[in-house]
């Protein structure tokens, strides 16, 4: 017969066994949670629980959070898609997602706050200003898959993700800088853009250009 002692040793050892497992299965359910139950439960769950949640499912939820941020407001629905598409397979590494969902449950609970990590200042997205054809006003849709480029500026050297548009019915591109097509030549924008476009893959701040103008 076991004494005291190993009584309340062996108790002692099971009672970790059953904590452990009892965690782990509280992440697996946590893991499992969808995003429409996460949704549903937004009016009685504190916004912190509600990232905790989300960083189960990606632990880099907040950074993915700023990035979203970074998105213009202005831009197609195709694009967009296709952009969170993009950084949800890079940053939140999780198959078979609503991106657009699970984009906007961490707008809803990081809104506010501030920016959790350096790293998202570095993302940078090039994409037309506007999101309807000035010739027929149809909305433009994503034209080409989105490639980096790299941007020159004062302080700094970064990599940023370009998009491109399409007018499917007036057959005009839009870029960055300019739009228009072959057959009917190319115009700049109204709006000033803060790059300045000197080939495909290379973008200089305007304030850089402006400096070695003054230098020459």
């Amino acid at each position: 017969m076991a004494s005291s002692f190993e009584q309340m040793f062996l108790s002692s050892i099971s009672e970790k066994k059953r904590k452990r497992s009892d965690i782990l299965e509280a992440l697996e359910i946590m893991r499992n949670v969808s995003l429409s139950e996460i949704s549903e439960m937004c009016s009685v769950l504190s916004k912190s629980d509600i990232i905790w949640l989300l960083q189960g499912k990606a632990s880099n939820a907040l950074q993915l959070a700023e990035i979203v941020r970074a998105i213009p407001l202005g831009m197609p629905k195709v694009t967009k898609k296709t952009l969170l598409n993009f950084y949800v397979q890079q940053y939140a590494k999780v198959d078979e997602i609503d991106e657009e969902h699970f984009a906007n449950l961490l707008l809803f609970c990081t809104d506010g706050q501030p920016a959790a990590c350096c790293d998202s200042q570095k993302v940078e997205i090039l994409a037309p200003p506007i999101s309807n054809c000035p010739k027929c006003q149809a909305v433009l849709t994503a034209q080409n898959k989105t490639c980096t480029v790299t941007v020159f500026c004062l302080q700094t050297v970064k990599t940023a993700l370009k998009l491109s548009s399409r007018c499917q019915h007036c057959k005009l591109n839009f870029g960055y800088s300019t739009f228009g097509n072959v057959e009917e030549g190319f115009n700049f924008y109204d709006e000033e853009r803060p790059y300045i476009e000197t080939s495909d893959e290379v973008y200089l701040e305007r304030s850089l250009c402006l400096l070695q103008v003054s230098l020459s």
